[in-house]
């Protein structure tokens, strides 16, 4: 391993931050927003940065000075190659270290003569700027490149372990570690020292360039570094929340040591050689991919390699105007050109997101942004194939925001908030807020409190407590954090009173030593609107005349249903209208409501008639005590109903050779009566106009023929009568007309039978009394009146055959 010390004058102008520093490359400003944030950059240059290479010597369009142009355009504070020092064969560390000065500072060139002129010291813009720091992988090359970390800031031991930087890491075989270390070409890795007066902590970076290819054996090799790497980061430098490194013994190398402070993130990066979204082929695909690995262990059981333990994250930059846009992208929500070499995304950086924040990242290319290029690139030579000649991958930048050193005062409470921020009465609610004493300990309890009188400002002794958490890590950072829903700390009517409004609340927490920490956050309070539980009609399909039964459940979780309507949508639009359709029933109060009508009640025969069929909808509305509704919607299918037949033959039984009078009354409740047909049948029980012998057709009534007695037999004749209505459906009904083998007597009703006597009228009037069809001798047929009794009287005078 190498470690350097280039120019100890650069460091210092370094932490100073210089003021012009910023961002705006719509304006061909492509420097950080805060002096202060932490740059890191990472690059695949594809072979170049080696001892022979051509081009140094004057600023001409080549490699070597699109190299320099761009790092000194774009002044990353840490800066990690990958395919460095191929000289046809890995360049000596010694060789590399040498070039890496032509690279910053210029100078004699030993290798092939002259003086550089084209360095990052001729053209960065920041007065003083450079990348003093270096360190060279050694051991574990390929044998043709080498992986270089540069930094503003010195490479120093952090954790006591002895080690400020290595080649690679090296692990058991544990949990989803398989053992050994960083892949192909090592992890290599540097503890840096940021200033003390500007940086609460320090950082650490790795360098990995993983296996290339696509086939398993690569694949694989890829999948086992990315799993020692993530465990390596969780156990050694985390401490995996233990509080101590390496808490299982698993890890060989480096041996010992600390674990990170609070305030120190781990941000590691390089090219990777797989694409986010690639799981491998065949034998070898798998759920999760060496990128998931690499930044999230095995986060399934709270082992995340960030320190919090979940998942690290990770760069979702673009090339800033790729897609119109002025800033650089770093969560994945807005989309640009984000690949890094022939079309895919390769190379990565990713950090601890619970300590860094990331501000932004993007990828640079010169040839695919539309905004202005920056300087010194901009008036170099072809400035817009610059990237194109440097490498065929593209460089990954992130601008970092870590934790700031702070001056001695109260507690910060930072990151304070309610989650949802918009609540229901009866809603679940998460409020909370970090906290950090920077130099000392809070001292109590963290509480928390509602805005007691709603005037926005703290009143200690007026605004209710409603909440206290002690902090799991007093002298540190702490989140915390409690659950809680409105109704714990406020009546009904007071939640009412403040819906549509901000409620405020307030999180204090004190050091014991000086003023508590106030930190204010707000919560939007709504009401729940009424729910529909159940809609439903007693029966799915339903006539003209048949009763529907509708229930409705209704409820109110944070105060109560003041109205229940249910609609029937006349106007069959798919949706209530108002005005429109037809209100059924009406509740003032209450959650339930049941009612019962038929389609008749608001739908005439050929209004009902062309709603035949499925859909036909009602609709249930609730109005809560704050005008808010809730609205359903079920449905019944309207079925056609047949025309209903009613038959009477006279006389029945018959006489041999009697003719008998066929009367009907038909009706449809649902339409009109359309031809009607009335046949003896020739037995299997069928109505077949063209079969069975016709007795009379109607296009109109009466519904009345005479049945010649040539056409019966003795004994039983069944009579069909079939009725269409206006959709051309028919109903059939029958009637048995009995041809007696012995002439009949009609007036012979009582015991004993021959004998015509006071029994027979007794019979007759009980007969006539109770609408029996025996009473029933005299025309109109199917009515009981003077004529059936004068017919009697008749038959009986005539006496008995």
């Amino acid at each position: 391993m190498s470690i350097t010390r280039a120019a100890a004058v650069s460091f210092v102008l370094a932490a100073a931050g210089v003021a012009q520093a910023q961002w705006n490359p719509a304006s061909g400003q492509w420097l950080k927003t805060d002096a202060n944030d932490l740059r890191v950059m990472t690059w695949n240059v594809g072979d170049n940065l080696y001892a022979q290479q051509p081009g140094k010597t004057a600023d001409a369009f080549s490699d070597w000075n699109a190299l320099v142009r761009i790092v000194a355009s774009l002044e990353p504070d840490v800066l990690l190659l990958q395919e460095a020092a191929d000289n046809n064969g890995a360049d000596p560390v010694s060789t590399v270290n040498t070039v890496l000065n032509l690279f910053r500072y210029g100078g004699s060139d030993p290798f092939v003569g002259g003086t550089v002129t084209s360095y990052i010291g001729a053209f960065a813009l920041t007065p003083g700027y450079n990348l003093p720091y270096a360190y060279v992988l050694g051991g574990a090359s390929d044998g043709f490149n080498r992986n270089i970390i540069l930094s503003r800031y010195p490479i120093t031991d952090l954790n006591g372990d002895g080690v400020a930087a290595a080649d690679d890491i090296n692990v058991r075989g544990d949990l989803w570690a398989p053992g050994g270390g960083g892949g192909i070409r090592g992890f290599s890795w540097a503890e840096i020292d940021l200033p003390d007066g500007v940086y609460a902590g320090d950082v650490v970076v790795g360098n990995s360039h993983l296996k290339a290819f696509g086939d398993c054996p690569s694949y694989n090799d890829r999948l086992a570094a990315s799993r020692n790497i993530s465990y390596f980061i969780e156990y050694y430098w985390n401490g995996a929340g233990t509080g101590m490194t390496d808490p299982r013994n698993q890890v060989t190398f480096p041996s010992s040591g600390a674990v990170l402070d609070d305030n120190t993130p781990v941000v590691i990066g390089g090219d990777w050689n797989n694409n986010p979204y690639f799981y491998g082929t065949g034998s070898c695909f798998g759920s999760r991919n060496p990128v998931e690995f690499m930044i999230g262990g095995d986060t399934t059981a709270g082992n995340g390699p960030d320190r919090d333990g979940s998942d690290m994250a990770r760069d979702f930059g673009f090339v800033p105007g790729s897609n119109g846009n002025s800033d650089a992208n770093r969560d994945g929500t807005i989309s640009g050109d984000e690949t890094t070499q022939s079309g895919s995304k390769l190379d990565f950086l990713a950090w601890q997101d619970s300590i860094a924040t990331a501000r932004r990242s993007f990828v640079f290319n010169s040839a695919s942004t539309s905004f202005p290029l920056p300087q010194p690139l901009a008036s170099g030579p072809r400035p817009g194939s610059m990237s194109g000649i440097a490498s065929d991958h593209r460089p990954v930048i992130v601008d970092l925001i870590l934790p700031a050193q702070q001056a001695e005062g109260p507690p910060i409470i930072s990151n304070f908030v309610l989650t949802p921020s918009t609540l229901a009465f009866t809603d679940t609610f998460t409020i909370e807020a970090r906290v950090l004493d920077p130099d000392g300990s809070v001292v109590g309890d963290v509480e928390f409190f509602e805005d007691s009188n709603n005037n926005g400002s703290f009143d200690d002794g007026v605004d209710q407590l409603i909440a206290s958490v002690t902090p799991a890590n007093p002298a540190g950072q702490s989140v915390v954090s409690a659950m809680l829903t409105p109704s714990d700390f406020l009546t009904q009517a007071a939640f009412d009173a403040l819906i549509g409004d901000e409620k405020v609340f307030f999180v204090r927490a004190s050091d014991g030593e000086n003023p508590p920490s106030v930190a204010t956050a707000s919560a939007s309070f709504v009401n729940l609107a009424p729910e529909v539980v159940a809609f439903a009609p007693s029966e799915p399909e339903v006539g003209i005349a048949d009763t529907i039964d509708i229930d409705a459940t209704v409820a109110d979780a944070d105060g109560e249903v003041t109205m229940v309507e249910i609609y029937f949508d006349t106007d069959d639009s798919n949706g209530l209208t108002a005005g429109d359709d037809q209100l059924v029933a009406a509740a003032p109060v209450g959650g339930f409501l049941s009612t019962s009508f038929t389609p008749g009640d608001y739908l005439t025969p050929s209004a009902y008639n062309a709603r035949l069929g499925s859909g036909n909808r009602f609709f249930v509305v609730a109005t809560d005590d704050k005008g808010d509704t809730a609205e359903s919607t079920t449905s019944v299918t309207f079925v056609n109903t047949l025309p209903i037949i009613e038959l009477f033959a006279t006389p029945n039984p018959a006489a041999p050779g009697e003719d008998v009078m066929l009367s009907a009354t038909v009706t449809d409740p649902d339409g009109t009566v359309g031809f009607a047909s009335a046949v003896i049948d020739d037995g299997d029980g069928v109505f077949e106009l063209g079969q069975d012998i016709l007795i009379a057709s109607f296009f109109t009534p009466p519904y009345v023929a005479t049945i010649d007695a040539e056409d019966l037999v003795l004994g039983d004749n069944v009579i069909l009568f079939s009725a269409s209505d206006d959709t051309f459906t028919a109903s059939t009904e029958s009637i048995i007309v009995t041809v007696a083998e012995e002439p009949t007597c009609p007036a012979d009703l009582g015991l004993p039978m021959g004998v015509l006597d006071i029994a027979d009228v007794v019979a007759f009037l009980t007969a006539f009394g109770q609408g029996d069809p025996a009473a029933d001798l005299g025309l109109p047929m199917g009515e009981f009146d003077i004529a059936d009794v004068v017919a009697f009287l008749t038959f009986f005078g005539q006496g008995c055959p």
